[in-house]
């Protein structure tokens, strides 16, 4: 695959590609601020895009922003640091497909990297494709909006569990409000791009491990 890395540090950035690297076989490159990643998207045109949020002369949100602007599939992962929390929910809302706790854990980069790869391998097999048609796209954003509803409701028990220890029930809502309205946003993009629903999927729905990264991340546990 083609990845982008773009942090202001050069240790991070050499911790990824090194990680990257032990992975597979990857064209690698590299950016130390949003805006010369956007230059290096359009020259590179990568398959994934791994963001730092606090960067010089342009931040990781503005960045993944205006990448969207340029490619709306675009794929990109931003890393954050525990307590980031805002910073985050802006990525997502801007378009990010997920996010990254600095440090990298390995597992959870190489699955990412995984769904990465298959959001690729289908983009490219729909190169030349027309699109679906309205009954099909119809469908699938049917099946989405019943995968949300189900998480939303998985999301809802976690929240009971977590109101002894945070008692602001407005401020969990908005949060998980956000993130799903967030990820559906993507997904209808994919649709529209004629994606597969199952990889469409993957994409949208929290595993076991997404949901305690997503607690962990947003300091509700």
């Amino acid at each position: 695959m083609r990845i982008l890395v773009v942090d202001d540090t050069t240790f991070m950035r050499a911790t990824i590609r090194q990680l990257l690297e032990h992975e597979g076989q990857h064209a690698i490159f590299e950016s130390d601020n949003g805006l010369d990643a956007l230059t290096k998207y359009r020259i590179h045109k990568p398959d994934l895009v791994i963001m730092d949020i606090s960067m010089p002369v342009m931040d990781g949100i503005e960045a993944v922003s205006h990448i969207r602007k340029i490619d709306p599939s675009a794929d990109i992962l931003i890393c954050s640091l525990q307590g980031q929390r805002a910073s985050v929910m802006q990525a997502i809302q801007a378009g990010a497909r997920g996010f990254l706790l600095k440090p990298i854990n390995k597992e959870k980069l190489y699955a990412e990297l995984e769904t990465s790869k298959k959001i690729a391998t289908t983009k490219q097999s729909h190169v030349v494709d027309k699109g679906l048609s309205k009954e099909q796209e119809s469908a699938n954003l049917s099946a989405l909006d019943a995968l949300i509803a189900q998480t939303y409701e998985e999301l809802e028990g976690v929240t009971l569990d977590l109101m002894e220890k945070n008692p602001s029930e407005d401020y969990l809502k908005g949060i998980k409000r956000g993130y799903l309205e967030a990820r559906r946003e993507i997904a209808i993009n994919m649709v529209r791009l004629s994606l597969n629903v199952e990889v469409i999927k993957k994409c949208v729905e929290l595993s076991d491990e997404d949901l305690d990264a997503f607690v962990k991340a947003y300091r509700l546990d």
